[in-house]
């Protein structure tokens, strides 16, 4: 795609804004000069602005742009969909990334996009935490709540997410509200039934199967440590190095292949680790830029 063209797709992506023609131009000259450039430096890209204005009329646009300007992460968030050409239902993925810029905290929960197509998951809600650690759950439930008055439940096809979030509040959070989810890789101790409803640890139901071969344990009680647990679906299987891929979910699906469905449906959340991937390199590179 020609850059005139990019230009006018972005253009067009926004014109559902409700922002006036002026602003609309510059901000869609702005990303592609943006994208092109791989700085965030104005004077760079004023130099690399379409148009016919001089490079210094492009430079004081630039700064009356950026200085009062604010952008909704709904609004990025409908952006990145019309750009990336997604339908719903989607399939979503929370993780959390963080990385130090000198003594500074950089800690980042991240509601992405995975794309039906592309090996690479798209941001969509975004919290920066500022601390470091784990995020708590009102944190996760803002960020997903935010999505889910934007785009409503019903645009979900399933949420994943790593053991991080692998809890029972927040589970019951997503039951709650309502959302699907491939969640949860559940720790290896997390407390579940056997088939015969006697408590076992969910790395002791998985101990005795061959490396990479998934089980369907169908609905189990989870989390039945300190009370009566969940009824989720859970399936997983040994991996290389004595770990375990165990997942649990409330989507119910064909039960001769639920097993195996739901541990590749966990496994598309790979698009955002991509992701985070290419924010760490770009971070690394402006900092020895700078």
């Amino acid at each position: 795609m020609s850059t005139l063209h990019c230009i006018e797709a972005i253009e067009a992506a926004l014109s559902g804004t409700g922002w006036n023609k002026a602003r609309v131009k510059l901000l869609a000259r702005f990303l592609v000069a943006l994208i092109g450039c791989r700085t965030v430096c104005l004077a760079r890209l004023a130099n690399a602005l379409h148009g016919e204005a001089k490079v210094e009329s492009h430079y004081k646009r630039l700064k009356r742009f950026v200085r009062p300007f604010d952008l909704s992460q709904a609004v990025l968030a409908r952006l990145v969909l019309t750009l990336t050409q997604t339908a719903p239902p989607f399939v979503l993925a929370l993780d959390r990334t963080n990385w130090k810029l000198g003594k500074t905290e950089i800690n980042i929960l991240m509601l992405a996009l995975v794309h039906p197509k592309w090996p690479i998951a798209f941001p969509l809600f975004w919290s920066v935490l500022g601390k470091a650690g784990n995020s708590a759950l009102a944190e996760r439930a803002a960020l997903l709540q935010q999505f889910l008055v934007t785009f409503g439940k019903q645009s979900i096809d399933y949420l994943c997410a790593v053991r991080e979030f692998g809890g029972e509040a927040f589970a019951r959070w997503l039951l709650r509200e309502g959302v699907p989810f491939v969640l949860l890789r559940i720790r290896g101790n997390v407390t579940m039934t056997n088939a015969q409803g006697d408590k076992r640890t969910a790395r002791g139901l998985f101990w005795h199967g061959k490396v990479g071969e998934a089980r369907d344990l169908g609905q189990r009680r989870v989390f039945v440590g300190s009370g009566a647990g969940l009824w989720l679906h859970v399936a997983g299987m040994r991996v290389r190095g004595g770990d375990f891929a165990i997942v649990v979910s409330n989507i119910v699906s064909n039960r001769a292949v639920v097993g195996e469905d739901l541990l590749a449906r966990y496994g598309r959340r790979w698009g955002i680790e991509t992701l985070f991937g290419c924010l760490k390199r770009g971070a690394l590179t402006w900092r020895r830029r700078t």
